[in-house]
């Protein structure tokens, strides 16, 4: 085999490696499955941090989620990490924009973002939608803390005929700083795995339970 042969070979081979990679990484991977919940991750385009979806079914209904999203600072009380929330601007009841600050483990900086969020129900499913997307710019950033350079998040609350709602929460986000990607990458399940934890039991409380929201309509 000749020089430019074997450099030809190569060059496919590499090119069906890394083609193979990009399909196979593409694909929804369960990662964890406990205590009802299932944490998937697959890469998207443009990014080498993994995006992550959690899924699971909750008896309750759709006010008392949406009422419980919308509480925002209570916040720390369920969302991983959460140090202290809260609304910086309300445009209506279904936008808002809201300030974060989170913790980190030592010695890892704490990080901070403001979120615009969106809230849309489909009129044929009923399915509710919480779309979150973090804005890095929108406030000077504080000293010793960290600013998340990316933060897309979405939550579908999707009724069933049985009484639960099936829930879906997906998250993609840069934390920022000096954290290696292949380390965000090994972790970055687990917070939102707790999340969706954390909110399965929150959403039973009688604050949230007994919840009604006007502009929701359940199935």
């Amino acid at each position: 085999m000749n020089l430019r042969t074997y450099i030809s070979l190569v060059f496919l081979l590499s090119v069906y490696q890394l083609d193979f990679h990009t399909k196979k990484d593409n694909e929804w991977k369960l990662v964890k499955n406990k205590d009802g919940i299932k944490a998937y991750t697959r890469y998207v385009e443009g990014s080498d941090i993994k995006k992550v979806k959690c899924v699971t079914n909750v008896k309750t209904k759709l006010s008392s989620l949406v009422s419980l999203l919308k509480d925002v600072s209570h916040q720390n009380k369920w969302m991983y990490n959460c140090i202290n929330t809260k609304i910086l601007r309300t445009v209506n009841d279904t936008e808002y924009y809201f300030y974060t600050l989170s913790n980190a483990p030592w010695p890892v900086n704490r990080r901070d973002i403001v979120t615009h969020t969106t809230i849309k129900q489909e009129n044929n499913t009923k399915k509710v939608i919480f779309f979150a997307e973090g804005l890095p710019k929108y406030l000077k950033e504080n000293k010793g803390i960290v600013r998340i350079k990316t933060l897309k998040s979405k939550w579908e609350f999707t009724p069933q005929k049985n009484g639960t709602v099936n829930v879906i929460f997906y998250l993609q986000i840069d934390v920022g700083g000096s954290v290696p990607t292949w380390a965000m990458n090994i972790a970055i399940a687990e917070g939102p795995f707790q999340t969706v934890k954390n909110l399965v039991t929150e959403v039973k409380k009688d604050k949230y339970k007994n919840a009604h929201i006007s502009f929701i309509k359940e199935l």
